[in-house]
């Protein structure tokens, strides 16, 4: 058997929609931040409130993803979560305001959760067969989201510095309408051939639903994978790292997060997710710990600390949709990604003012990564044993 005609295109499309969705409306964001605290003179406590109220709407947005979906379908939905976030961008650009910000913050969590991996998940899933290059399919869209990270955190350094952070929020504006457009244009529901999935009113309640350690374990990846991602320029910035330093790491972690990516989705095809578990996992907590180590580790360690933690960073994209349909029966496959997808904001949500309070408490962002990698075992654990427990009910 063959994938269907156009599935590359659709996978295309999808990566387009997620480097606007994710990449420049989150990930670039931590580039945002040194800029937006020092031209308004905020704490870290107020900073970290952006993530907060980004990660609730996110929340919300992914609990009415399944209906939203039903309603639209990928084209228009997919399309349409890409211009809520130009939307973010441009109230950032003209607001001047801390209220102004925290609104374009909750525009930000709407198109993350809306236009976040539940959606590309479910189109990857509809155009590509699980033993023809899902997994790879996965890694490809998922990966865009680091090369926002490479290509556009040195680009809005530079516009930041040589003009102004508005510029650039206006630039992202821009170039997200542009995308939004784009995707429109390539984005197709289904393949030639096949009817849309009614749900069948006999539908039994999952144990997808349930929420149990995997669900906490998720918690914790989205904590560590967007909040430890989120304030990389945070903690070098206040170690006493230069503007150019900080993106030139941004940067380097971006490119490891798209080299990652494509290299996970390879390996759970090949290896499975038990044994790719074992390598991401171990390559986060390294790159946590090295975090800790500051600026009194050096410039040298704070590029390794990027680039293991961006290399390993794919659990929270690539690695819950794998999850998903590796634990649950595939007629539960949409509604476990919903679940999966929920929590991982949701931690972002629960730590969000965590690295704010440590930081005006402590001096130091140090001990929120220390506390990162604490939790980056705790779900690795969890993870594997679930593993584990399904393997032996299946032999």
């Amino acid at each position: 058997m063959k994938n269907p005609k156009g599935c590359w295109r659709q996978c295309a499309a999808a990566a387009l929609a997620l480097f606007c969705a994710v990449g420049l409306n989150v990930n670039v964001f931590g580039v945002y931040l040194p800029y937006l605290t020092k031209l308004y003179d905020l704490s870290h406590t107020q900073t970290s409130a952006f993530s907060t109220l980004r990660s609730l709407f996110c929340c919300a947005a992914i609990l009415i993803g399944r209906w939203y979906y039903r309603k639209l379908d990928i084209r228009l939905g997919f399309s349409l979560a890409v211009l809520i976030g130009a939307a973010s961008s441009f109230l950032y650009a003209f607001s001047g305001q801390y209220p102004v910000m925290c609104a374009a913050a909750c525009l930000s969590g709407i198109a993350f959760g809306l236009g976040g991996m539940y959606p590309a998940s479910i189109l990857i899933h509809r155009w590509f067969l699980p033993a023809m290059h899902e997994g790879l399919a996965l890694g490809i869209c998922s990966a865009a989201t680091g090369v926002a990270g490479t290509v556009s955190a040195p680009i809005v350094t530079a516009i930041a510095e040589n003009s102004s952070v508005q510029t650039a929020f206006v630039a992202q504006t821009v170039l997200m309408l542009a995308a939004a457009a784009v995707c429109f244009l390539l984005f197709r529901n289904r393949p030639d051939g096949t009817v849309r999935e009614e749900k069948k009113p006999e539908q039994r309640i999952s144990r997808a639903y349930r929420i149990d350690w995997m669900f906490v374990a998720v918690i914790a990846i989205g904590a560590f994978g967007v909040l430890g991602f989120q304030y990389v320029s945070m903690i070098y910035t206040f170690e006493g790292f230069s503007a150019v330093q900080v993106s030139v790491l941004v940067s380097v972690m971006g490119l490891a997060l798209t080299v990652g990516k494509f290299i996970a989705g390879a390996l759970y095809d090949r290896l499975g997710a038990v044994k790719t578990n074992r390598i991401i996992f171990v390559e986060v907590a390294v790159g946590l710990l090295l975090f800790c180590l500051g600026k009194s580790g050096g410039y040298v360690t704070a590029v390794a600390a990027v680039l293991l933690y961006g290399m390993g960073n794919c659990m929270g994209t690539v690695g819950l949709s794998v999850y998903a349909g590796d634990l649950a029966a595939p007629e539960d496959y949409n509604p476990t990604v919903q679940l999966y997808q929920f929590a991982y904001p949701l931690g972002a949500l629960i730590f969000g003012t965590t690295p704010g309070l440590i930081a005006d408490g402590t001096g130091s962002y140090r001990g929120f990564y220390a506390m990162l990698a604490v939790m980056c075992v705790f779900s690795f654990a969890v993870i594997q044993l679930r593993y584990r427990k399904k393997a032996k009910t299946t032999e």
